[in-house]
């Protein structure tokens, strides 16, 4: 008998240990929902938001975990699937006013609809700005080399420059001096070079470029050069 009233005392004891550990969990947690889900139409309820996402957590790709962001499983899902263009890796991959999005959400329980909207459009209104290149004005002048007039050279130069948008938002990151035109020769020559960091062109892009300075008139557009 009194081992068995020893047994159930333990049971109770440990019992009572997890349900104070989950109240102090949920009560640390910043990114917990409280309360029935209530929410009076036509808001949002973020409590049943969460439930709803937390379930597609999966679908998240296998990069995401590169980002280092503290936001949520459910909400990176949620962002995924309200904002077409969000990277598929790297360490951030989510608009940088995702977590004031996600602070507001936390405060306000019950979101309007049309509040929502607005916030999401503008975390839209970010991605599409940092996948702009950077301004031309920003490339230094002497970073450009003497080419022979009247070349082949010159016109597939010409070219290039005009597809200067086709360079990634943190081109400028490396600080290669090397010619506008020339790094969009390099990126669709070679369209696997990191798109951001201090080394994204190749150690021979200096050797490549000479090669074609040396040769103006024996360029195309679409020549591979020899590494």
């Amino acid at each position: 008998m009194i081992s068995s009233v020893r047994a159930w005392t333990s049971r109770v004891r440990s019992l009572v240990s997890w349900l104070l550990v989950a109240l102090m969990a949920f009560e640390t947690s910043p990114y917990l929902f409280a309360g029935n889900g209530q929410c009076e139409l036509p808001n949002i309820s973020v409590s049943k938001l969460q439930a709803e996402w937390q379930k597609k957590v999966k679908q998240l790709p296998e990069r995401d975990r590169e980002d280092a962001s503290s936001l949520p499983l459910w909400f990176r899902i949620y962002l995924r699937t309200q904002l077409p263009g969000l990277s598929v890796g790297g360490e951030q991959q989510y608009p940088s006013g995702s977590i004031a999005l996600l602070d507001w959400l936390v405060k306000t329980k019950c979101v309007s609809k049309g509040d929502l909207d607005t916030r999401l459009a503008q975390l839209q209104d970010e991605i599409a700005a940092s996948k702009k290149g950077p301004s031309l004005s920003e490339y230094p002048p002497n970073w450009n080399v003497p080419i022979k007039a009247g070349s082949r050279l010159e016109i597939v130069a010409k070219q290039l420059q005009e597809q200067a948008e086709l360079l990634p938002a943190n081109d400028l990151q490396d600080r290669s001096p090397l010619p506008i035109w020339f790094r969009v020769y390099l990126r669709k020559v070679f369209p696997d070079l990191p798109k951001s960091g201090s080394y994204q062109y190749p150690r021979t892009a200096n050797r490549i470029l000479q090669e074609l300075l040396d040769h103006p008139d024996n360029v195309q557009l679409s020549d591979t050069p020899k590494q």
